[in-house]
């Protein structure tokens, strides 16, 4: 019979302190364990995804750099990845000390086999033309395909014999035909030609003016031509003249004069000569670097 406040018994548990807290070390030693491999488990999977997500990124940017400077059909570099190789290779070098040659190709008769047997025959004449044109400079030069059938040749530290002697074994590298499928097609072609500094400093300007030499070697039918001031109808000065006339013109910078003429068995003047006269420090630099360009006995 229970009474309120009655004590009925008591029920006494002992424990160990000792034990009691070995339990709770080893209990909260394995918890930390647990806990930190769970933890590095995870900054391990994360690093690794990072680390994943970072090649795939890199190897994404190198194959888009090398597709926005390489030709998809030859493997070459295209124009700005020649561009990009000219101009490392002009910072390395001393214009005083050695001199560069860049050619321009273009392919003879390729838009009549392009336009006669199709795109797919031309695009397997192109292939064959660029291997040849590597082999024939054999890792001696820089080769780029520009667009169409244009090809560009970079050779640094080069004389002229030297840069006749490569495009002589290019064009020769075409003698035999090229076999596409049934087709036994043959092309051969034009190089022009410009050295550095000679012809210009600029890699660009060097690249216009190989291609003013081989529309030359294209129109003479002849395989290989230098460039040549007097054949560069489009030349810098030339088109500087042009524009800074027809501001003379604007600004009347013209300036009219009459010289009389003189009848030598009559004794007397019989009319008179107009002269129009353009004073522009420019002009007179101009005909001074003319008067350098032509042979000691020849008069501008």
């Amino acid at each position: 019979v229970w009474k309120l406040n009655d004590l009925m018994g008591a029920l006494e548990v002992i424990v160990p302190i000792e034990d009691a807290s070995a339990f709770a070390d080893t209990q909260t030693r394995d918890g930390i364990l647990i806990l930190s491999a769970v933890a590095l488990a995870g900054l391990l999977m994360i690093g690794a995804f990072f680390a994943f997500d970072l090649a795939k990124t890199k190897a994404m940017t190198t194959e888009l750099e090398y597709q926005a400077n390489h030709d998809y059909l030859t493997s070459l570099p295209n124009r700005s990845g020649f561009e990009m190789s000219q101009q490392r290779l002009l910072n390395e070098i001393d214009f005083e000390k050695q001199s560069n040659a860049v050619m321009l190709l273009d392919l003879n008769d390729f838009k009549r086999i392009n336009d006669t047997l199709g795109h797919e025959v031309g695009d397997s004449v192109l292939i064959e033309s660029a291997k040849r044109i590597r082999n024939a400079v054999n890792n001696r030069a820089i080769v780029a395909r520009l667009g169409g059938d244009e090809f560009a040749v970079m050779i640094s530290d080069t004389t002229r014999q030297e840069a006749t002697a490569i495009a002589n074994e290019i064009a020769q590298a075409f003698d035999p035909a090229i076999l596409v499928g049934e087709y036994r097609l043959r092309t051969r072609p034009s190089v022009g030609i410009a050295m550095m500094p000679d012809d210009s400093t600029y890699a660009s300007d060097a690249l216009r003016c190989a291609d003013v030499a081989m529309y030359v070697a294209k129109r003479g039918g002849t395989d290989i031509e230098f460039y040549k001031v007097a054949e560069d109808k489009n030349q810098l000065t030339k088109l500087s003249i042009i524009s800074d006339f027809k501001t003379a013109l604007s600004k009347n910078d013209l300036e009219l004069y009459y010289q009389p003429k003189l009848d030598v068995n009559r004794g007397a003047f019989c009319g008179v000569e107009a002269l129009l006269r353009w004073n522009t420090p420019f002009m007179a630099g101009y005909l001074q670097w003319r008067c350098c360009q032509l042979p000691n006995n020849a008069a501008l």
